[in-house]
């Protein structure tokens, strides 16, 4: 679903991979690939579910997620 073509899709699973957070070994990897995402909506759920990190992990995210601009 992270990949889904549907942005609101890939925005509900963003959310839910924080709902998960660290028990998803590659998380902070998967977190990081949606705050780059295309869609504003993507990487705001990426910037809300960064929270369930650790701190030093979720500041990349957030940075990432900053990056990309408003479009």
């Amino acid at each position: 679903m992270l990949q889904s073509p549907n942005p609101f899709a890939r925005a509900a699973a963003t959310r839910t991979l924080g709902h998960w957070g660290t028990k998803v070994s590659d998380g902070i990897q998967l977190l990081n690939q949606q705050a780059e995402n295309r869609h504003p909506l993507v990487r705001a759920e990426a910037v809300v579910a960064a929270a369930s990190f650790p701190k030093e992990e979720a500041l990349k995210t957030l940075i990432l997620a900053t990056k990309k601009g408003y479009k």
